[in-house]
């Protein structure tokens, strides 16, 4: 049975520290009086679930170096993940426990984090459809060129005898079903993540946290699905988020967190300009996709440690 003091607090969902928050305001009673609270309750929160990310981060490494002395000595003297906010430093945490299981399951990849995940039969046939049109799509564009080249080379047209030959060998090959299992991984993980966020907003809909920030509710509402998607999400085993959600957590999450973290818009000019407050990209500006997306990264990571765990106790057997 695999040990660890620190995996409880590690598989404690992030959604369940908002929950927190949500609760403690439902004693306020919400008045006039109460506005000039919102902005400090909204930097606490926030604040108390990007710490508590980033103490998950470092716990996680702990757990790397207790179960592999390589890393701990990497991690010890040629690491520095500093408080792990950044989005280089949980990139790098990422790769690091991807690169862990990999050790105990070399042909793990990623996708196979979302494999659980259950989808339709009608979406299942549709999208093997889709991915068997876009195969064939692909081979015959292969075909084509094949033939051009062919024709190129001997200086004259192929006959349509050799032609038949080019498009059967080509059209007659097997169907990469890996690639399919990659592809349908994708399906599940845009589900997931879906499904996840709209979570955030059942919790948050009818909560008293809204009432301070209407307004940045019904952007969030309108639009999460266009700033948060589900193929950004671990597009690569070496990357944690895609490039645009690589940005938006760097523009969102990463400069406020700061900027709570250590106060400086009380001691320094550190507020937007007026040019900024005007622009559309004020509107990314909002608490409720800062909790959106810490929250999907947690998902990310509870997952690889899920499954770091399962592939240790089984190699401890």
């Amino acid at each position: 049975m695999y040990n660890s003091v620190h995996g409880l607090f590690i598989t404690t969902p992030l959604i369940d520290v908002m929950q927190d928050g949500i609760a403690a305001s439902a004693s306020l009673k919400m008045g006039a009086e109460c506005y000039p609270l919102g902005e400090y309750f909204y930097q606490t929160l926030f604040l108390r679930m990007t710490g508590a990310q980033e103490q998950k981060m470092k716990c996680l490494c702990w757990e790397m170096a207790t179960n592999d002395y390589t890393y701990r000595y990497e991690y010890l003297h040629n690491k520095n993940y500093g408080e792990c906010s950044s989005y280089t430093d949980k990139c790098s945490i990422y790769k690091d426990i991807v690169g862990q299981i990999k050790k105990l399951k070399p042909d793990f990849k990623v996708y196979q984090l979302w494999d659980n995940e259950t989808l339709d039969d009608a979406v299942l046939l549709a999208e093997r459809a889709k991915w068997e049109n876009k195969i064939n799509e692909n081979r015959k564009k292969q075909i084509v060129k094949n033939i051009e080249a062919q024709e190129i080379k001997k200086g004259t047209s192929l006959s349509q005898d050799a032609k038949d030959k080019i498009e059967a060998s080509i059209m007659g090959r097997p169907l990469p079903e890996d690639d399919y299992a990659e592809h349908l991984a994708g399906v599940k993980k845009r589900k997931a993540v879906n499904m996840l966020v709209g979570k955030v907003w059942r919790r948050i809909k009818n909560s008293n946290i809204v009432i301070w920030k209407e307004h940045d509710f019904c952007e969030f509402t309108d639009n999460w699905g266009k700033r948060i998607k589900g193929e950004q999400v671990t597009p690569k085993d070496a990357s944690l988020l895609g490039s645009q959600l690589q940005k938006f957590y760097e523009d969102v999450v990463y400069i406020h967190r700061n900027r709570c973290a250590h106060n400086t818009s009380s001691y320094q000019q550190n507020l937007p300009t007026l040019s900024t407050l005007a622009s559309k990209e004020i509107l990314n500006q909002n608490y409720f996709y800062r909790f959106a997306l810490l929250i999907v990264i947690d998902d990310v990571f509870l997952r690889l440690y899920k499954r770091y765990v399962e592939l240790k106790e089984k190699w401890e057997e």
